[in-house]
């Protein structure tokens, strides 16, 4: 069990799970805040564009292997948004 606590205290300190709670929070206030700017019918189909930047940041910082379907499938999101507007 001790060591059980040793590890969870060591990921709650660890930088990167810090940074992500981080990230998470600015994430979740900014949707609150653009939530008051507009309807949850554009916003909510907008946060669509994590995937993208998912899949962007997979392939030029991860340098990961995208396939072109996904490539298409990020234009199709874009497209969505586009006309959702």
């Amino acid at each position: 069990m001790k060591n059980l606590i040793k590890q969870v205290g060591k990921i709650l300190i660890n930088p990167l799970i810090i940074g992500g709670v981080f990230c998470q929070t600015i994430a979740f206030l900014s949707l609150i805040s653009v939530l008051s700017w507009a309807d949850v019918s554009f916003v909510r189909p907008a946060t669509a564009l994590t995937y993208v930047c998912s899949i962007l940041g997979a392939k030029i910082w991860l340098k990961e292997k995208v396939s072109q379907g996904r490539f298409i499938g990020i234009i199709f999101i874009v497209i969505g948004l586009i006309v959702n507007r």
